[in-house]
Protein backbone atom coordinates (compact mmCIF):
# COMPACT_ATOMS: atom_id res chain seq x y z
CA UNK A 1 0.00 0.00 0.00
CA UNK A 2 1.27 3.48 -0.88
CA UNK A 3 0.34 6.40 1.34
CA UNK A 4 0.61 10.16 1.12
CA UNK A 5 1.24 12.31 4.20
CA UNK A 6 0.10 15.91 4.58
CA UNK A 7 2.60 17.87 6.64
CA UNK A 8 2.53 21.54 7.66
CA UNK A 9 5.51 23.89 7.46
CA UNK A 10 6.11 23.20 11.16
CA UNK A 11 6.28 19.47 10.54
CA UNK A 12 2.87 18.64 11.99
CA UNK A 13 1.32 15.66 10.23
CA UNK A 14 -2.25 16.46 9.22
CA UNK A 15 -3.12 12.99 8.07
CA UNK A 16 -2.17 10.04 5.92
CA UNK A 17 -4.15 9.01 2.84
CA UNK A 18 -3.88 5.97 0.59
CA UNK A 19 -3.12 6.63 -3.08
CA UNK A 20 -5.84 4.48 -4.57
CA UNK A 21 -4.80 5.15 -8.15
CA UNK A 22 -1.78 2.91 -7.48
CA UNK A 23 -4.14 -0.07 -7.44
CA UNK A 24 -5.39 0.77 -10.94
CA UNK A 25 -2.04 0.21 -12.64
CA UNK A 26 -1.50 -2.49 -15.26
CA UNK A 27 1.60 -3.73 -13.47
CA UNK A 28 -0.36 -5.08 -10.48
CA UNK A 29 -1.75 -8.60 -10.26
CA UNK A 30 -3.73 -9.78 -7.25
CA UNK A 31 -4.15 -13.30 -5.97
CA UNK A 32 -7.18 -14.57 -4.06
CA UNK A 33 -5.22 -14.11 -0.84
CA UNK A 34 -4.02 -10.58 -1.57
CA UNK A 35 -7.47 -9.44 -2.73
CA UNK A 36 -8.96 -10.57 0.57
CA UNK A 37 -6.50 -8.32 2.39
CA UNK A 38 -7.52 -5.18 0.48
CA UNK A 39 -10.12 -2.87 1.94
CA UNK A 40 -13.29 -1.89 0.06
CA UNK A 41 -11.81 1.15 -1.72
CA UNK A 42 -8.66 -0.70 -2.71
CA UNK A 43 -10.77 -3.48 -4.21
CA UNK A 44 -12.97 -0.98 -6.04
CA UNK A 45 -9.91 0.75 -7.50
CA UNK A 46 -8.23 -2.53 -8.47
CA UNK A 47 -11.36 -3.66 -10.31
CA UNK A 48 -11.93 -0.23 -11.91
CA UNK A 49 -15.39 0.03 -10.38
CA UNK A 50 -17.38 3.18 -11.09
CA UNK A 51 -17.65 4.29 -7.46
CA UNK A 52 -14.49 4.31 -5.34
CA UNK A 53 -14.96 7.34 -3.09
CA UNK A 54 -17.88 8.63 -1.06
CA UNK A 55 -19.01 12.26 -1.12
CA UNK A 56 -17.55 12.95 2.32
CA UNK A 57 -14.21 11.20 1.78
CA UNK A 58 -11.00 13.22 2.09
CA UNK A 59 -9.31 11.99 -1.07
CA UNK A 60 -5.67 12.93 -1.59
CA UNK A 61 -5.99 12.56 -5.39
CA UNK A 62 -8.41 15.52 -5.11
CA UNK A 63 -7.11 17.46 -2.11
CA UNK A 64 -3.44 17.41 -3.08
CA UNK A 65 -4.13 18.71 -6.59
CA UNK A 66 -6.25 21.60 -5.30
CA UNK A 67 -3.67 22.47 -2.65
CA UNK A 68 -1.10 22.82 -5.42
CA UNK A 69 -3.54 24.73 -7.63
CA UNK A 70 -4.05 27.21 -4.79
CA UNK A 71 -0.29 27.84 -4.67
CA UNK A 72 -0.17 28.38 -8.42
CA UNK A 73 -3.17 30.73 -8.20
CA UNK A 74 -1.31 32.85 -5.63
CA UNK A 75 1.66 33.14 -7.97
CA UNK A 76 -0.41 33.80 -11.10
CA UNK A 77 -2.57 36.48 -9.47
CA UNK A 78 0.14 38.29 -7.52
CA UNK A 79 3.59 37.86 -9.06
CA UNK A 80 3.23 40.89 -11.36
CA UNK A 81 2.78 43.12 -8.29
CA UNK A 82 5.81 41.70 -6.49
CA UNK A 83 8.71 44.03 -5.72
CA UNK A 84 12.07 43.36 -7.35
CA UNK A 85 12.82 41.31 -10.43
CA UNK A 86 12.37 42.20 -14.08
CA UNK A 87 9.01 42.23 -15.82
CA UNK A 88 10.26 39.48 -18.14
CA UNK A 89 11.12 37.24 -15.18
CA UNK A 90 7.74 37.87 -13.55
CA UNK A 91 5.94 36.95 -16.76
CA UNK A 92 8.03 33.79 -17.00
CA UNK A 93 7.16 32.77 -13.43
CA UNK A 94 3.50 33.48 -14.10
CA UNK A 95 3.61 31.38 -17.27
CA UNK A 96 5.32 28.49 -15.46
CA UNK A 97 2.61 28.57 -12.80
CA UNK A 98 -0.12 28.54 -15.46
CA UNK A 99 1.47 25.52 -17.16
CA UNK A 100 1.68 23.66 -13.86
CA UNK A 101 -1.89 24.58 -12.95
CA UNK A 102 -3.09 23.31 -16.33
CA UNK A 103 -1.25 20.03 -15.80
CA UNK A 104 -2.97 19.55 -12.41
CA UNK A 105 -6.36 20.06 -14.05
CA UNK A 106 -5.42 17.49 -16.69
CA UNK A 107 -4.70 14.97 -13.91
CA UNK A 108 -7.95 15.84 -12.11
CA UNK A 109 -9.90 15.42 -15.35
CA UNK A 110 -8.58 11.86 -15.67
CA UNK A 111 -9.57 10.99 -12.11
CA UNK A 112 -12.91 12.74 -11.73
CA UNK A 113 -14.24 13.48 -15.21
CA UNK A 114 -15.67 11.28 -17.91
CA UNK A 115 -13.48 10.40 -20.89
CA UNK A 116 -13.69 13.09 -23.57
CA UNK A 117 -16.58 12.49 -25.96
CA UNK A 118 -17.22 15.29 -28.42
CA UNK A 119 -20.96 14.64 -28.48
CA UNK A 120 -21.39 14.83 -24.69
CA UNK A 121 -18.41 16.92 -23.50
CA UNK A 122 -20.55 20.04 -23.12
CA UNK A 123 -22.82 18.31 -20.62
CA UNK A 124 -20.56 15.74 -18.93
CA UNK A 125 -19.42 17.05 -15.55
CA UNK A 126 -15.76 17.26 -14.64
CA UNK A 127 -14.08 19.26 -11.84
CA UNK A 128 -14.47 22.86 -10.61
CA UNK A 129 -12.13 25.34 -12.28
CA UNK A 130 -10.72 27.52 -9.49
CA UNK A 131 -8.56 30.48 -10.48
CA UNK A 132 -8.95 32.60 -7.35
CA UNK A 133 -6.35 32.55 -4.56
CA UNK A 134 -9.03 32.36 -1.87
CA UNK A 135 -8.99 29.42 0.54
CA UNK A 136 -12.50 30.25 1.78
CA UNK A 137 -14.37 29.67 -1.47
CA UNK A 138 -17.49 27.57 -0.98
CA UNK A 139 -20.27 26.02 -3.04
CA UNK A 140 -18.03 25.42 -6.04
CA UNK A 141 -19.79 24.02 -9.09
CA UNK A 142 -18.33 21.41 -11.40
CA UNK A 143 -17.39 22.60 -14.86
CA UNK A 144 -18.05 20.43 -17.89
CA UNK A 145 -15.44 18.24 -19.53
CA UNK A 146 -15.36 20.61 -22.51
CA UNK A 147 -14.81 23.66 -20.30
CA UNK A 148 -11.95 21.99 -18.45
CA UNK A 149 -10.11 20.91 -21.59
CA UNK A 150 -10.69 24.29 -23.26
CA UNK A 151 -9.22 25.94 -20.17
CA UNK A 152 -6.17 23.65 -20.18
CA UNK A 153 -5.39 24.23 -23.86
CA UNK A 154 -5.91 27.99 -23.55
CA UNK A 155 -3.56 28.17 -20.56
CA UNK A 156 -0.83 26.28 -22.37
CA UNK A 157 -1.16 28.24 -25.59
CA UNK A 158 -1.12 31.63 -23.89
CA UNK A 159 1.75 30.80 -21.56
CA UNK A 160 4.29 29.70 -24.15
CA UNK A 161 5.38 33.16 -25.44
CA UNK A 162 6.62 34.05 -21.94
CA UNK A 163 8.58 30.85 -21.41
CA UNK A 164 12.27 31.15 -22.27
CA UNK A 165 13.58 28.12 -20.42
CA UNK A 166 14.09 25.27 -22.88
CA UNK A 167 13.22 22.62 -20.29
CA UNK A 168 9.93 24.35 -19.47
CA UNK A 169 8.94 24.74 -23.12
CA UNK A 170 9.60 21.07 -23.82
CA UNK A 171 7.55 20.29 -20.70
CA UNK A 172 4.68 22.41 -21.98
CA UNK A 173 4.92 20.88 -25.44
CA UNK A 174 4.58 17.42 -23.87
CA UNK A 175 1.60 18.62 -21.83
CA UNK A 176 -0.19 19.92 -24.90
CA UNK A 177 0.41 16.65 -26.70
CA UNK A 178 -1.05 14.83 -23.68
CA UNK A 179 -4.15 17.04 -23.74
CA UNK A 180 -4.76 16.42 -27.43
CA UNK A 181 -4.21 12.70 -26.86
CA UNK A 182 -6.79 12.54 -24.06
CA UNK A 183 -9.29 14.63 -25.99
CA UNK A 184 -8.82 12.32 -28.95
CA UNK A 185 -8.20 15.04 -31.51
CA UNK A 186 -6.47 13.13 -34.30
CA UNK A 187 -8.04 14.56 -37.44
CA UNK A 188 -6.17 16.57 -40.07
CA UNK A 189 -7.69 19.85 -38.89
CA UNK A 190 -6.44 19.39 -35.35
CA UNK A 191 -2.96 18.21 -36.41
CA UNK A 192 -2.64 21.30 -38.63
CA UNK A 193 -3.70 23.46 -35.70
CA UNK A 194 -1.04 21.90 -33.48
CA UNK A 195 1.62 22.77 -36.05
CA UNK A 196 0.48 26.41 -36.00
CA UNK A 197 0.29 26.88 -32.23
CA UNK A 198 2.60 29.57 -30.79
CA UNK A 199 4.88 27.25 -28.80
CA UNK A 200 6.25 25.81 -32.09
CA UNK A 201 7.90 29.13 -32.97
CA UNK A 202 9.48 29.50 -29.56
CA UNK A 203 10.62 25.89 -29.52
CA UNK A 204 12.37 26.39 -32.88
CA UNK A 205 14.18 29.47 -31.56
CA UNK A 206 15.92 27.30 -28.99
CA UNK A 207 17.26 24.72 -31.45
Amino acid sequence: SVTYSQVTELGTKLGVSTLYNIFMGDELMATQTSVSELDFKMNQAYQWEGKIFGEEDDVCEWATMYQQIYTFNVIINNVMDASGGTNKRKLELQAEARVNRAFRYLILAQYFGKPYNESTANSDLCVPLVVEDDMNLKNLKRNTVQEVYDFIIKELEESCPDLWNQRIIHYEFTNVQDVFFWVGLTGLKEITRMQELPWRKHLNLLK
